[in-house]
């Protein structure tokens, strides 16, 4: 029965209502009828959420805004690339709010040329100004985030950067920094969280001669190099403690040169030492951890690494990429190994290839596109993008051509699954697909790379479910050549198409996502994109951008990053997010609810609480007609039982409290 009906069911007669209340009734139903009243947006579910963010989002307007939606990390010095990698890193001082990084791996350390610098922020709840210059953290006092320097000549310290979650059990979110060139052979740092803030500068070599109290240093033998290393961290054995992942692509230490390699080393609550020799891994007995080892020339396995539960036993499963070129195939695009995490022992040494035609009970194979191309650059992410409490993977593959046009991108999302996967997965048949196994995210335009860079985007819009985000660095918005491009998609549980352009962002009202648009030609944002945690404590995620290629004043290629504040829906724009709206679809800013039972009194004529809106509440709702109240039955606010308060009553009538009651 529609409300219209219900309304004028209500109003042909109720026994119990005085006479003096039915004469005002009815002239109020005459009212009622031919306003239309009853169907204003008060009471209409909103399909398009207010304060969501609009179709495009310009950075610039976070560098003349006042620090509400968000704030701009200049850098400093030429070509220091600011915003090179960024992330997420947890909660890295014991505050309670979550921090993030930015690194510059070609800044100079002194006259240390590209020794590289790491720079962490501080989450906070007091407000952030629009603009931070990353030269304020050096020269500060700690109290907003601190500056982790390189060692050496060359090292590019921070050109990957991973929250490692808590590695050594002592409650606190630890930091991965890779430095890929020290020493020529490379190596990975383990930064401890403490329950204090860290000095204003921290440098690194401080670890290689600590006693491991405040992290250690991981180094590979000269014959397994970590000169092309990835990071990554999960908890893959069950154990309580987040475990190491280390993609190593230039070793060569297994069946040949450039196999490449994948170190995972556990965490525990025994220590380490100061610097850890990841070639004792395979030569020991599993306890510690052990490796994956690639098996094909230029294979590069490693170069891209990721944790996420993808089959739901909640044990993390470690994704590891293999080079765009696979000998011997003609898979072009790479292949990805999906190796599942397990409370029962590893090997020392593991080979990939085992997933390769197994049964699915170790993992399995996602093999790459059939492109003509084969300079392709993958990457790999994980999110929950359907709702469904298992990991997704994402797979960027930025070369890819889209429709003839070249180097469009694209973006593969696998859904994750519980059931085994016992053959090979592959991303060619997705966009032929029902979108069940998983969908392609096609990119825009020639050229734009998108899928350079893709990530989590937390829950962004307060859902309750993840979002993803995806770079592309070549875009032109606005017309502004290399300005670059994020796109943000909402998750959702209904799914999604086998194939989902991001063409379909322009020109909406925003309800599947947003594009992200660069401020000048060659700014290249989106060269890094990355959730960033709550750093403002609002309860909502927030994402990050790097743009390496921005010029400062006259200081080229400087870099910059930016800080887009994640937003709640708002769907009846009363200023109250839904997710802490107690009447989620009738605007009511004062949040009144007097019976306390968590539905808004605007959305609560249910007097007798027995879960419907009935006869019964009519009559104790017309027992105070007419009298000065802000109890229960003074529905609207207003401080009167009135006709107002009974529009509320007989649209809700024969239907549940609360926001259901409105498309019941």
């Amino acid at each position: 029965m529609s409300k219209k009906n219900r309304t004028a069911t209500l109003f042909r007669g109720l026994p119990g209502l005085s006479n003096s209340l039915m004469g005002p009734t009815k002239f109020l139903l005459s009212i009622v009828l031919a306003t239309g009243a009853l169907s204003g947006t008060v009471f209409t579910a909103h399909h398009v959420q207010a304060n969501s963010f609009p179709a495009e989002f310009e950075l610039g307007d976070l560098l003349t805004g006042d620090g509400t939606e968000g704030f701009v990390l200049k850098g400093f010095s030429f070509n220091d690339l600011a915003g090179y990698a960024v992330s997420a890193v947890g909660d890295l001082n014991g505050d309670g709010i979550d921090d993030f990084a930015v690194t510059s791996p070609p800044g100079d350390v002194g006259s240390v040329f590209n020794a590289g610098e790491t720079y962490v922020v501080y989450g906070r709840d007091t407000g952030f100004p629009p603009t931070i210059e990353l030269s304020q953290l050096e020269g500060g006092d700690g109290t907003t985030g601190f500056v982790i320097k390189g060692t050496d000549l060359f090292d590019l310290s921070g050109t990957v950067v991973s929250a490692a979650g808590d590695v050594n059990g002592d409650g606190r979110d630890d930091l991965l920094i890779g430095a890929p060139e020290q020493d020529s052979v490379g190596k990975a740092y383990v930064l401890f969280g403490r329950v204090s803030n860290f000095p204003a500068i921290y440098a690194l070599a401080d670890l290689a001669i600590g006693d491991g109290s405040e992290g250690f240093v991981l180094y590979a033998a000269s014959s397994g190099n970590l000169t092309s290393l990835n990071l990554a961290a999960g908890n893959v054995n069950g154990d309580s403690y987040n475990d190491i992942i280390i993609g190593s692509t230039n070793d060569s230490s297994a069946t040949g040169q450039r196999v490449g390699r994948t170190y995972i080393l556990f965490g525990g609550a025994t220590g380490f030492p100061a610097e850890f020799e990841l070639a004792s891994l395979d030569a020991g007995d599993g306890s510690t951890g052990f490796v994956v080892n690639g098996s094909t020339f230029g294979g590069d396995l490693g170069i891209s690494v990721a944790t996420g539960d993808v089959n739901g036993d909640e044990v993390d499963d470690v994704i590891i990429n293999a080079s765009p070129i696979i000998e011997g195939t003609d898979l072009n695009g790479g292949r990805t190994f999906v190796l599942l995490g397990r409370t029962t022992p590893f090997p020392a040494e593991f080979d990939a290839m085992q997933l390769v035609g197994g049964d699915g009970s170790e993992g399995y194979v996602i093999d790459g596109t059939q492109q003509p191309d084969p300079s392709f650059y993958t990457v790999l992410g994980t999110t929950d993008i359907n709702g469904d409490g298992l990991s997704d993977i994402l797979v960027g593959i930025q070369g890819a051509d889209v429709d003839g046009r070249i180097k469009t991108g694209q973006c593969f999302v696998v859904y994750g699954r519980q059931d085994p996967v016992s053959s090979i997965i592959e991303l060619d048949s997705l966009s032929t697909g029902n979108g069940a196994v998983g969908f392609v995210i096609n990119g825009i335009d020639e050229g734009d790379e998108a899928g350079w860079s893709v990530s989590s985007a937390g829950d962004f819009n307060a859902d309750g479910i993840e979002d993803l985000i995806v770079g592309a660095r070549e875009a032109d918005p606005n017309g502004l050549a290399g300005a670059g491009e994020s796109y943000v998609i909402y998750g959702r549980v209904e799914g999604f198409p086998a194939v989902f352009e991001l063409s379909g962002l322009i020109g909406g009202a925003g309800e599947q996502g947003f594009i992200i648009n660069g401020v000048s030609a060659g700014d290249f944002s989106g060269y890094a994109v990355s959730n960033a945690g709550d750093v403002n404590n609002d309860n909502v995620d927030d994402i990050l951008v790097g743009a390496t290629g921005v010029t400062q004043g006259t200081t080229a290629a400087a870099g910059e990053s930016y800080v887009i504040f994640g937003r709640a829906a708002d769907s009846d724009g009363d200023g109250i997010s839904d997710n802490n709206d107690n009447c989620t679809f009738a605007a009511n800013s004062d949040q009144r609810d007097s019976n306390g039972d968590g539905f808004g009194n605007l959305c609560d004529p249910d007097l007798n609480n027995d879960g419907i809106v009935n006869y019964t509440d009519v009559v104790l709702w017309s027992e105070h007609f007419n009298t000065i109240s802000d109890g229960d039955e003074d529905l609207n606010g207003d401080g009167l039982v009135n006709f107002g308060d009974y529009v509320i009553v007989i649209t809700y009538f024969l239907s549940p409290p609360g926001p259901s009651g409105l498309t019941h």
